[in-house]
């Protein structure tokens, strides 16, 4: 059962949680918010390290955790039993969820699945320009009313959108702050049916894909080189070029630096050895 005003470990500072699948950005983002001064924590009950920190929000200190990235709210693996066990035994004021925007189709379910927890949060759609560049547009006033909760655009390696979607955290934290800490309710969560259904409605009218993904590097390269009449030229002349860089620039640069070893051995340690 979810246990609002719960008694709380952190003498009154409200504390918020970074969630997000693995390679969402998620401690680049953590990072970004604590300027890399984040400790681990002591959790009792919680057998791997979470990492923490307590930076200045708008004239309070708040507490990060950034705990570990997960699939699935409702998996069974080792960090999802971490984040499990954290979210019911230690009260959040807030979550961060970080999604890839890139990905955004893949990886909404969590947001829901925080949402059936009956925890507060914000979604912050990382990596915007690797979305931007693949041609995803949002509607982030018609996300926000879909999925009922602050949806921000950012990259958290580059900076942008990082100040106004820490302004939603604060503005979150202030609307909320009246019934807060809370745990996680998981008996609401187990009995919230999700399917394919529910996460294609969330999205519907609010994400646009591109109807033909542009090509990246890497698989215009694996078509080329994977050809079934131009690979093996390829991959025979990709072996030329090889040798011939060793032969052109390593065998001369071998007597260089033998050279140069050589003078080193003369001039320096000879002379300070006798």
């Amino acid at each position: 059962m979810n246990k609002r005003n719960a008694v709380s470990s952190n003498s009154g500072i409200p504390r918020i949680a970074l969630i997000g699948q693995p390679n969402t950005g998620k401690s680049m983002l953590f990072n970004r918010i604590t300027k890399a001064r984040a400790s681990v924590g002591n959790w009792p009950g919680i057998t791997v390290n979470v990492s923490r920190a307590r930076v200045p929000l708008e004239g309070r200190t708040v507490e990060y955790v950034d705990l570990p990235g997960i699939y699935n709210l409702e998996g069974g693996s080792e960090d999802e039993a971490v984040v499990n066990r954290f979210l019911t035994r230690y009260p959040v004021d807030l979550v961060i969820i970080v999604i890839n925007a890139a990905q955004i189709e893949r990886q909404v379910l969590m947001p829901l699945q925080v949402k059936a927890l009956g925890l507060p949060a914000v979604v912050m759609l990382n990596m915007c320009d690797e979305a931007h560049k693949l041609g995803i547009k949002f509607d982030l006033a018609r996300l926000e009313v879909s999925l009922g909760m602050p949806v921000a655009l950012i990259s958290a390696k580059y900076g942008q959108g990082f100040d106004g979607a820490m302004q939603q955290v604060s503005e979150r934290l202030n609307t909320d702050f009246e019934s807060k800490p809370v745990l996680a309710d998981y008996d609401s969560l187990y009995r919230t049916l999700m399917t394919e259904q529910t996460l294609d409605e969330a999205l519907e009218g609010c994400v646009t894909l591109p109807e033909v993904w542009p090509k990246t590097l890497t698989e215009k390269l694996d078509q080329l080189f994977l050809h079934p009449l131009l690979g093996l030229p390829m991959f025979f002349l990709s072996m030329l070029v090889i040798f011939s860089l060793i032969w052109e620039i390593g065998l001369p640069s071998q007597d260089l630096v033998s050279s140069g070893a050589d003078w080193v051995q003369v001039s320096l340690l000879e002379p300070g050895l006798t």
